[in-house]
């Protein structure tokens, strides 16, 4: 049942981070010449279109809960830059925009090359040649007394 809850909501904040991302990418593209001369419908369809072509790409490379993941983790980066450009009073959010993408594509890519290589640590563990066995009978005769 809990795994049903966390699914569940997992599914609703990507749903709601894929509708942000795409006003964000709507602000981007109305940068272009040719998207600002358009309907703002046309210009939200437009954005609809590049955020679940983003997800249906790192559907293909990965799996859809890897893609449900990486828009969540770009959702999350675009909405720290967000809080950060809000806070500095930032006028171009384009840079922000294009900084969090940035920074969410780097951090995955991390994440990736963390996961595909991975280091071996070899550990020595050293036990005396003779254990002490007297107290550990003492310990456990003690604890039968309780």
């Amino acid at each position: 049942m809990m795994w049903m809850i966390i699914l569940i909501l997992t599914l609703v904040a990507s749903f709601a981070g894929i509708i942000y991302l795409a006003g964000k990418a709507q602000m981007f593209l109305t940068r272009i010449k040719k998207m600002s001369t358009m309907k703002k419908i046309y210009q939200k369809l437009t954005a609809f279109a590049c955020v679940l072509f983003l997800l249906l790409v790192i559907t293909i490379i990965a799996d859809f809960i890897n893609a449900l993941i990486c828009i969540l983790h770009l959702l999350i980066i675009s909405l720290i830059c967000d809080l950060v450009g809000w806070l500095i009073k930032i006028k171009n959010r384009k840079a922000v925009f294009l900084t969090a993408v940035g920074v969410a594509i780097v951090y995955l890519g991390i994440g990736f090359y963390l996961v595909h290589h991975v280091w071996v640590t070899d550990y020595t563990i050293t036990i005396p040649a003779k254990p002490d066995i007297t107290e550990a009978v003492n310990i456990t005769k003690s604890n039968q007394n309780m």
